[in-house]
């Protein structure tokens, strides 16, 4: 009996260990079914996230391929406005050429016109030298044509004395 109840008692003490280690094991799994629940509530809010992420990503790839279209547009704008700029610089390298001719014409010209200026302020001088000549040998023969008949009235004043003494004798 004493054996029988030795044994009762080491069966009850392992019964009691067994219990206490089920309700340990049953604590351990209300404690993993906990963390399960919330690993799965986490793999939803994740989900969540990742979903959301993957619209903003995909929001963004539209708005980065938007840029990029605009980008283009923007560099085929610049280039077009680049090749304006260069034939308007060759247009103006044109005209500074053009320019540069008429500028130089135009000295010549000036230069040309000086020279006929010259020619004719030293035409002008010698006209009215020859002009001056001219009065002068206009006065000076309007004085001999005075002497003239002056000498011609006293000739025939003198011609008419010798022709009056010559009629007297």
């Amino acid at each position: 009996v004493a054996v029988k109840d030795g044994r009762i008692e080491e069966l009850e003490s392992r019964q009691q260990e067994l219990e206490k280690q089920v309700a340990q094991q049953q604590v351990d799994l209300a404690a993993r079914d906990s963390s399960i629940e919330q690993l799965g509530c986490d793999k939803h809010k994740l989900a969540d996230a990742v979903a959301r992420y993957q619209g903003e990503v995909a929001s963004q790839a539209g708005v980065l391929a938007e840029f990029a279209s605009q980008r283009q547009q923007l560099e085929a704008q610049i280039a077009e406005l680049q090749t304006m700029l260069a034939m308007r610089t060759d247009r103006v390298a044109d005209l500074d050429t053009q320019t540069s001719t008429l500028q130089q014409q135009l000295t010549a010209q000036t230069d040309a016109s000086q020279g006929l200026f010259d020619e004719l302020t030293q035409r002008t001088i010698d006209l009215d030298n020859a002009k001056a000549e001219l009065d002068r040998l206009n006065s000076e023969r309007a004085l001999l044509e005075s002497e003239v008949k002056e000498h011609q009235v006293d000739a025939a004043s003198k011609a008419a004395s010798i022709a009056a003494l010559t009629a007297e004798k």
